[in-house]
């Protein structure tokens, strides 16, 4: 059954709410580089050749407090290429909210109170500690986290 995640992933938001934590995970068949053992028969040798073949991954989707809507795309099979989504106007959208900025988000733009600096308002909230924490609380193992609803 083919269907877009992201549309389901808004009708699970609209359920349960927009508070931080796992909100699904779906699996997907999809294309992939992968490995295939390979034996060469002139020299003898054995070993991994690249090769493009089709794998399971599962979509880990998670609302976290500061970058909003994030996936986490994990493979199946080897070489594991975990991938991890967000998107950027969620993460900038958060960190003015926090400094008190009035704003509103509407899809893909951030519209902003005319009386602010745009400069100094990006100044502010692009600083190390924000942008140095590796793993979004809602990946962390300490996190609460809600039982998921599963698709396959």
């Amino acid at each position: 059954m083919n269907f877009r995640k992201e549309d389901r992933v808004r009708a699970r938001l609209r359920e349960r709410g927009t508070h931080p934590g796992l909100i699904c995970i779906f699996s997907a068949l999809e294309r992939c580089c992968t490995y295939q053992p390979w034996h060469d028969k002139k020299t003898g040798k054995t070993f991994l050749r690249p090769h493009d073949g089709k794998c399971l991954h599962y979509y880990f989707y998670f609302l976290d407090e500061d970058l909003g809507l994030v996936f986490v795309r994990v493979p199946t099979w080897c070489p594991f290429r975990l991938q991890i989504y967000f998107n950027g106007h969620e993460w900038l959208a958060s960190q003015l909210r926090r400094q008190g900025i009035s704003l509103s988000v509407p899809r893909h733009s951030l519209y902003r109170d005319r009386r602010l600096d745009p400069r100094a308002t990006i100044a502010r909230c692009v600083e190390y500690e924000s942008t140095a924490r590796t793993t979004p609380k809602s990946l962390s193992a300490g996190s609460a986290v809600q039982r998921p609803q599963v698709f396959n």
